[in-house]
């Protein structure tokens, strides 16, 4: 899998969660089928975590700080 077609919200991609994948909270909206690749900023490929904030914990967003952008993303 790689960034594209991962869903944030679905599949498992945090390896530091016990579930792998997060659920929004807040009552915003936000679309169900995020994909993990609108998260990563272009040619640094750093985590886009600003516009997740909103919707996570302070440990999730820790979890995906923490986590490796692979090549493949």
């Amino acid at each position: 899998m790689n960034g594209e077609s991962v869903r944030i919200w679905h599949d498992r991609w945090i390896p530091s969660l016990p579930h792998g994948h997060r659920i929004p909270q807040g009552n915003m909206l936000v679309s169900r089928n995020l994909r993990v690749s609108s998260l990563i900023c272009g040619p640094l490929r750093t985590w886009d975590i600003d516009f997740l904030k909103p919707f996570i914990s302070d440990e999730e967003c820790k979890a995906i700080i923490n986590t490796s952008i692979g090549d493949q993303m």
